[in-house]
């Protein structure tokens, strides 16, 4: 048996306890709730055909087109559907079902481990509890999660010019995703720089990246075979650098309340959040972080006075923190890393230090790129939410994933008890017995 036969098995498991969930959450909450304020009713526009758009929206309308899309090929089934906010959330979950699909086609492809780890960590990433829980409400992480997917899938499986058009669709769900379309951009880039090397009997260490780089830019015949094969990629950076050159920017409305800034802790609070999310990974990782301390002391001090001077002198508090106390964030800030976050610095260089180790085993090009990428993802948001780490935790996962057995069964374990966790608070626990206000990521 293989991981996509024990998937089939998982699959109908995952959807009936994830159509449970949406009954509840829908069911106290029958009206748009925070974003989907503005998400359901310009849905319901594009499905009168009115394609007038929000300025508070930021994002592009590929969600709004693929729900109306759905909502055409059903009601071309004979399903008499009608676009209100059931069935606009209902199309989260549908897409939610698709991403468990994609994430067995991946991480079939790269689980070098046992079945039983395999199948752990496939439950793990799809019950990813940031994600999971926008699967009940009608919010664009889920499809972005899923565009991106399908791209890296097919970029697995080498269908450049296939992944190259589906990174292209997912920048229509979100611009932050042109940052993983370069991921496996550089990837591929790589790969035939090594095949274009080894041909030409080039000398190489395992290590020496730029040593690689330069002696592929000596070689002209080499850079120009790289840029062909890149041409798909190449086109859809263009498209990308044409939108904001378009659009003035790479935010699309609200954007006096979306500026890029340099706000370096999200790096911090995003190795922090892997470390909530996947606890037995980290915990069997301390033993050796803590050797590594003993044996360089005054490094890891200075390390760690380092990432305290970040986050002291770097934090940023957005308006928008501050103002909704309906987020698990707000109280997360005010209570622990606004008081006191300076204090979190071995953590933080604990989390880091670990996760950048975990991806060792593809070596240091990957290291290098994932940290980039994630950097990227997340270092210009100024706003503390947990929904910009979706991204590059899959990726991270997708990439280091757990082959203890044990260890994987207890992450997923973690990720489940917080998804009941998060989605009874939301459907029993409102601000008070009458409020219609509820906690929420």
């Amino acid at each position: 048996m293989n991981l996509l036969k024990v998937s089939a098995v998982i699959l109908p498991v995952f959807v009936i306890f994830s159509w449970q969930c949406f009954l509840l959450v829908h069911r106290v909450t029958e009206s748009p709730y925070i974003d989907e304020e503005f998400h359901v009713p310009q849905a319901q526009r594009y499905c009168r055909a009115d394609y007038q758009w929000d300025p508070k929206i930021t994002t592009p309308p590929g969600l709004y087109l693929a729900s109306l899309a759905l909502l055409r090929v059903s009601n071309a089934l004979g399903l008499d559907l009608h676009c209100d906010i059931f069935f606009l959330r209902l199309t989260n979950v549908v897409f939610a079902s698709c991403n468990f699909i994609v994430l067995t086609l991946i991480m079939s492809k790269l689980n070098k481990g046992s079945l039983s780890t395999g199948a752990l960590e496939l439950a793990n990433l799809s019950t990813f509890p940031i994600l999971y829980f926008f699967s009940f409400l009608y919010y664009t992480d889920v499809i972005s999660t899923l565009s991106v997917l399908l791209m890296y899938c097919a970029f697995l499986h080498n269908k450049i010019i296939l992944s190259a058009m589906l990174g292209f669709v997912s920048l229509w769900m979100r611009q932050t995703n042109v940052i993983w379309v370069a991921f496996a951009a550089a990837i591929h880039g790589y790969n035939l720089l090594d095949e274009l090397l080894k041909k030409d009997k080039v000398r190489r260490g395992k290590n020496e990246i730029f040593g690689r780089v330069w002696a592929g830019l000596q070689r002209p015949h080499v850079v120009s075979s790289i840029v062909l094969q890149e041409t798909p990629f190449i086109a859809v950076g263009a498209s990308f650098a044409a939108f904001v050159a378009w659009n003035g920017g790479i935010v699309l409305g609200d954007k006096s309340a979306h500026e890029a800034t340099v706000h370096l802790p999200q790096l911090l609070y995003f190795s922090a959040m892997c470390a909530a999310l996947a606890p037995a990974t980290f915990a069997a990782a301390a033993p050796r972080f803590l050797r590594l301390t003993l044996r360089q002391p005054a490094a890891t001090v200075l390390a760690a006075a380092a990432v305290a001077a970040v986050v002291h002198l770097n934090s940023t508090a957005h308006p928008y923190l501050l103002a909704d106390n309906r987020h698990y964030t707000f109280y997360l800030w005010r209570r622990l890393l606004q008081p006191a976050g300076f204090l979190l610095a071995p953590l933080y260089l604990f989390t880091g230090h670990t996760l950048l180790t975990q991806l060792a085993r593809h070596g240091l090009f990957l290291q290098l790129l994932f940290a980039v990428c994630a950097a990227a993802a997340v270092v210009p948001q100024a706003l503390l939410e947990p929904r910009y780490f979706v991204m590059p935790f899959i990726f991270y996962k997708i990439h280091a994933p757990e082959t203890n057995c044990k260890l994987s069964a207890v992450n997923v374990l973690v990720s489940l008890l917080v998804n009941v966790f998060t989605v009874y608070v939301y459907v029993y626990c409102p601000f008070t017995p009458e409020s219609k206000v509820r906690f929420i990521w």
